[in-house]
């Protein structure tokens, strides 16, 4: 079959596709038979999916530069930025489907209204559900339940005594997600239109890392917040969870990538989010980065050339590294405070150096041997021998990583692992101070929560008033102040959803992220899979806030989305 044929048929299935999961997964209409009902379909269709493209390329694209007052309402902002134009979405689509059930009863004697009702019998509808609906649904419920059983209801509702990410934040989430997986219509051009987009912050973080401020952002605020507060985002740790979501989608689809456009378009996103997650200097950033160049050959090693590829984005990467570590050398940036970074610190290092030489040559040697045509057979046969050799070395790294940190704890070669204490070592300062905050939520779990608050909670986004109610005078003798976040996504759920809020909340992770990587040829769905494993797996050392989290849930709605074309 010809490229261009192959192509073409491409475009129509990808125009056929109606939902995120396929008409077996929707409570929609598209069985009911006739013209008139195949006619309202599209219209009403046509102009669901109009508006569901204008709202995906807004959160993905503009809404990680929005802001109003600098960094001085920030957070306020976009939270409002977020629940308010959902809401009114979810209003609208309510409206839209009151209009379209009238238009049917009207022209087409009822027929779409029928099936609707058929569809929404338990019989029928539980086949529709995926295990990711069902999960959030129980997310949801479980979260109503903590707010109406927490002692602070109203602040567990807005999340307002913390970081705005109660309830009400989480209910816009669960009408998006419904939104996005059932009413957008993926376009491959989406996803390249965020991988340029979510360019532009990171090259504005990259000049505050320099401690330039260009845009006057830093005037009239704390003179330490030149170093902790960058680009369109705010906090540093929260610029980088934002970069590691684009880092993410961008090594997958250089790696997965079939065209010269792309290969470009890519290595370019590719470039500029590594030295953006370098530059962030928060350690958030080692741990997305190692997540997605450990777990992306499971996945990406499909053919001979994207073993090349991905050889070649891992020599960008750490090239980026030995770049950033070069130019801090005799330079005022963000890197000269609290400790520095273990990015700059390992890309000063003679080691380094030569393992990013020796990559590149490795790379470059491999793309040439790779590039003559084989068999199948053999294609094959080379794909599985490499995922089982770098199962072993990911088994072995698990093994070397684990001898590190026991020998690191037990202090008996302080000279290797002291200039890297902050990561190795743990204990009550561990993290900047992530261990006695680990410390005190474990505390109140298991010693201070009731049977039901260990099983829902104490209500969404109130880890700020389960410290400062039973640790104030802990925290503030410990030099820290306060604590309004666990600094740990998934403590944080536990202490104030609970138990069973945390499961039904990995539960929606991981039914998400296995649609969205079990196809090896949909390399959208798969950038969107590596994308939001980066933002996991860099949760278990952050927060959640509405200042990046909408975008994160968006590309893992996109993914789910995308995941129902087979191929791209």
């Amino acid at each position: 079959m010809s490229k261009q044929k192959k192509s073409g048929n491409t475009a129509k299935a990808v125009q056929e596709v109606k939902t995120a999961a396929g008409e077996k997964n929707t409570i929609g209409l598209q069985n009911a038979v006739g013209p008139e009902s195949d006619r309202i379909n599209q219209r009403f269709g046509r102009i669901a999916s109009n508006l569901m493209t204008i709202y995906v390329l807004f959160y993905l694209c503009i809404f990680p530069l929005a802001t109003h007052d600098k960094y001085f309402d920030i957070l306020k902002f976009r939270f409002q930025l977020y629940w308010i134009p959902t809401l009114i979405y979810g209003v609208l689509f309510l409206v839209l489907g009151i209009f379209y059930l009238t238009t049917d009863k009207r022209d087409n004697g009822g027929a779409l209204t029928a099936k609707f009702k058929e569809n929404l019998k338990w019989n029928v509808l539980k086949t529709k559900l995926t295990k990711t609906d069902i999960c959030f649904i129980a997310l949801i419920f479980i979260m109503t339940l903590s707010v109406i059983f927490a002692d602070y209801q109203y602040e567990a509702l807005w999340g307002s005594r913390g970081r705005f990410s109660g309830l009400v934040l989480w209910l816009m989430f669960f009408i998006a997600y419904w939104l996005v997986t059932r009413f957008y219509h993926f376009k491959k051009w989406h996803i390249y239109a965020y991988l340029i987009a979510a360019c532009l912050p990171e090259i504005w973080g990259m000049t505050d890392f320099f401690l330039l401020d260009l845009f006057g952002f830093h005037k009239n605020t704390r003179p330490e917040y030149i170093y902790t507060f960058v680009s369109s985002v705010g906090n540093i740790n929260t610029y980088t969870n934002m970069v590691a979501l684009h880092l993410g989608a961008a090594v997958a689809l250089f790696t997965l990538s079939n065209s010269k456009r792309e290969s470009i378009l890519t290595c370019i996103a590719l470039a500029l989010s590594s030295l953006a997650i370098v530059m962030g200097i928060s350690d958030n950033g080692l741990l997305a980065a190692a997540a997605i160049f450990t777990f992306l050959p499971f996945v990406g090693w499909n053919a001979r050339e994207t073993i090349a590829r991905y050889f070649i984005a891992l020599s960008i990467f750490m090239t980026s590294v030995v770049i950033t570590a070069q130019l801090t050398i005799g330079r005022a940036t963000m890197a000269d405070c609290d400790g520095g970074s273990v990015f700059v610190t390992l890309g000063k290092t003679k080691a380094i150096l030569f393992l990013t030489i020796a990559l590149w040559i490795f790379s470059i040697a491999l793309s040439i041997r790779f590039r003559k045509e084989v068999m199948q057979a053999v294609e094959k046969r080379t794909t599985r021998i490499a995922r089982h050799i770098w199962l072993g070395l990911f088994l072995t790294g698990i093994l070397v990583a684990v001898a590190i940190f026991v020998d690191a704890n037990t202090g008996k070669h302080p000279e290797i692992w002291n200039a890297y204490r902050n990561v190795l070592i743990f204990g009550d300062n561990w993290g900047t101070g992530r261990g006695f905050n680990w410390r005190l939520a474990w505390e109140y779990f298991t010693k201070d929560a009731s049977f039901l608050k260990k099983l829902i909670g104490y209500g969404p986004d109130t880890y700020y008033i389960i410290t400062m109610d039973r640790y104030k005078h802990a925290m503030r003798d410990a030099g820290y102040g306060i604590f309004d976040s666990a600094h740990n996504e998934y403590i944080e759920y536990l202490t104030t959803i609970g138990i069973l809020g945390t499961l039904a909340y990995l539960g929606v992770l991981t039914t998400s992220l296995r649609q969205m990587l079990k196809k090896p040829g949909n390399a959208c769905a798969i950038a969107c899979g590596f994308a939001v494993l980066a933002y996991a797996v860099q949760a278990v050392v952050n927060i959640a806030i509405p200042v990046t989290t909408p975008i994160f849930m968006l590309l893992l709605y996109v993914g789910i989305n995308s995941a129902s074309i087979i191929e791209l």
